[in-house]
């Protein structure tokens, strides 16, 4: 499994989709996890997860700070991904398979397509956004003008990339049945999967304590744009 977010600690709404995702596949399988994300806590993840721990590799692609803005730059200007992908990362990949043969590869993102993985081996993709359409609904909301210039151009970018990965995927996992049908047709030969977000209503249940009225309670990363949509519809 190669993960493009840390697993621990918990925070937004993708590392915790991850992480149970993760967690519960590592109940009935032999896993490995490759984590593209420097600030994974592999401390943190054992004394949660007890012996029932995934064993995680973690690899810093240094996609990140201004590297980030240079290579988003490049990638918006000529469509080439010139520091988006980690050749430290790819030959990590070829290590974890030549060692382990894995049955199957899951990805966190169908982006993470970019990398060469065993060609006799099946690769399934969790896709927690249709990434451009996200960028084109972030465009339309956006107030500033520069912002919603960059964010569509970078859309138009995106679209095609995000369909040719997405075709080299031999499975699809999508969080809504609006995203498994703008999957279905970037990718007719793609099998699609609309797999909804769950929660745990042993765990989640009432306590009999008395309810605060007119009181909503909403959990999110409130620097992504459609939280924050969604707290101002509700307020509404």
């Amino acid at each position: 499994m190669v993960m493009h977010t840390r697993l621990y600690p918990l925070g937004s709404g993708g590392v915790r989709r991850n992480y149970h995702i993760v967690r519960e596949v590592a109940r009935h399988h032999d896993v490995r996890v490759l984590v593209l994300d420097p600030g994974h806590d592999a401390a943190g993840l054992d004394r949660v997860c007890g012996d029932g721990a995934p064993r995680v590799s973690v690899v810093d692609t240094g996609y990140h700070g201004s590297r980030r803005i240079l290579a988003d730059g490049v990638y918006l200007a000529t469509g080439r991904e010139i520091g988006r992908s980690s050749a430290n990362v790819q030959s990590t990949i070829h290590a974890l398979c030549r060692v382990h043969r894995p049955e199957l590869i899951h990805l966190s993102s169908p982006l993470l397509r970019r990398y060469a993985f065993p060609a006799d081996v099946p690769v399934v993709a969790d896709a927690h956004n249709v990434e451009h359409d996200n960028l084109l609904r972030i465009a339309h909301t956006a107030r500033s003008p520069v912002r919603r210039l960059f964010t569509s151009m970078l859309a138009r970018r995106l679209r095609e990339d995000e369909t040719a990965r997405v075709r080299r995927c031999d499975g699809l996992l999508s969080v809504s049945e609006r995203d498994r049908d703008l999957f279905r047709r970037m990718a007719p030969a793609t099998r699609v999967y609309a797999v909804p977000n769950g929660v745990d209503l042993d765990y989640f249940c009432p306590n009999g304590e008395t309810r605060e009225p007119l009181t909503l309670v909403i959990t999110g990363k409130m620097s992504y744009h459609a939280n924050v949509t969604s707290v101002v519809q509700f307020v509404r």
